[in-house]
């Protein structure tokens, strides 16, 4: 019989706690010096992104409603947040509602304590929250006096900042200068920067100045303002808007040029589809992308998808044909109310555009407006002639 030389073959077991060892150690992270390296798993990162909530103090009655807007910086990330409430003597629908929109909807009886917080939470990075601060009150909030404004302004333009203050610049005999007023002290301060004209709050929560002297941007952050493109409309500007593609239309009464944030610049927009015999009046950013303008002659609308102009219904049949100096504002329901306007007497009339069919639609008196909105919540005021609504349904 075959005999084995232990000196020359190792044993079988041998072998196996040989191969078994190596194994081990390749599992273990151990590798033979000749094979390629492991590299690490990198994980994907979400972009840093900052949540605006505007305003971020308010008064709200019981049993109504308050819009909020919310703003993601930077405005290439994904802007969709989930909106709630919560409180610290309440919870639940004790609290009030808000839905996927931001609007607001205040408890029918005040908690206690009266405030509570809404809260903005970004869908790609629930890290990044923004928040406001809501005090339920009885009584909707009545106008009283808070002080006085640095120097003496007449025509002058106001903006809401994303970080609850007002930007208020310009009008006449006050050149250009600015300042803020803080809700949160009721007090008036001088701005750092000199700047006058149409302010519009941009998507990254800059505020886009146009129609004073060169373009400029104001950062609210530091409050100061630096130019910014080139405007190459040579005559009075008189009403600016912001489109759903994050640019901004500016309106003047021979033409119109569009705005782009990301570049920092100014391009044609077009002819006007017809020429206004007067000025424009104001120009509103519709929900289906388009922008309504509003003149003299008859309205227009401005396509961003086309960079054109066309005509839209008629205010022909209405008590504000030929009128001026009506005020627009866009709804909750992607219609616009056109309301109040002075021509050779003042009005109170009101219309509806439906941007849907292209009609405009009589409404109803400002007053009859006034008393339907102030039952959902919202306060409707008109200095001078034309309705401002505060807060539309």
């Amino acid at each position: 019989m075959y005999q084995r030389d232990p000196d020359r073959f190792p044993s079988s077991l041998t072998c196996m706690l040989v191969f078994t060892a190596w194994a081990a150690l390749a599992g273990c992270g151990g590798q033979p010096s000749n094979a390629p390296a492991v590299q690490p798993v990198t994980q994907s990162t979400v972009s840093p992104q900052q949540v605006n909530v505007s305003p971020a103090t308010v008064q709200v009655a019981m049993g109504s409603s308050y819009q909020f807007s919310v703003t993601v910086v930077p405005a290439s990330a994904v802007n969709t947040v989930n909106w709630s409430v919560s409180g610290a003597g309440c919870s639940g629908a004790a609290c009030g509602t808000i839905d996927s929109t931001g609007l607001y909807s205040a408890p029918p009886s005040v908690p206690s304590p009266a405030t509570v917080q809404i809260i903005a939470t970004s869908t790609l990075d629930q890290t990044r929250v923004g928040g406001a601060q809501v005090t339920v009150v009885s009584q909707p909030p009545a106008f009283h006096f808070v002080g006085s404004m640095t120097v003496p302004r007449w025509n002058s333009t106001a903006i809401l900042l994303p970080n609850g203050k007002v930007l208020i610049l310009g009008g006449q005999q006050s050149g250009s200068s600015a300042e803020l007023y803080n809700p949160a002290t009721g007090t008036f301060q001088a701005s750092s920067a000199v700047v006058s004209g149409i302010p519009l709050l941009l998507n990254n929560g800059e505020v886009l100045i146009v129609g004073g002297n060169a373009p400029e941007l104001y950062d609210p952050k530091t409050d100061s303002a630096a130019s910014t493109g080139n405007l190459h409309i040579n005559e009075e500007i008189f009403a600016a808007t912001m489109l759903a593609n994050g640019k901004a239309l500016v309106v003047g009464s021979d033409d119109a040029e569009v705005y782009d944030p990301t570049s920092g610049s100014f391009s044609s927009a077009g002819p006007y589809a017809a020429a206004f015999v007067d000025i424009p009046i104001s120009a509103v950013g519709l929900a289906d992308g388009r922008a309504l303008i509003l003149g003299s002659n008859p309205p227009q609308l401005f396509d961003p998808a086309t960079n054109s102009f066309s005509p839209t219904g008629s205010l022909s049949g209405t008590a504000l044909y030929g009128m001026d100096l009506y005020s627009a504002t866009l709804l909750k329901d992607g219609r616009v109310l056109v309301a109040g306007g002075m021509g050779d007497s003042r009005t109170n009339a009101a219309v509806v555009y439906d941007p849907a069919i292209g009609t405009f639609t009589a409404t109803g008196s400002n007053r009859d407006v006034g008393i339907t909105l102030a039952a959902k919540g919202v306060r409707v005021s008109a200095p001078f002639g034309p309705a401002t609504v505060e807060k539309g349904s």
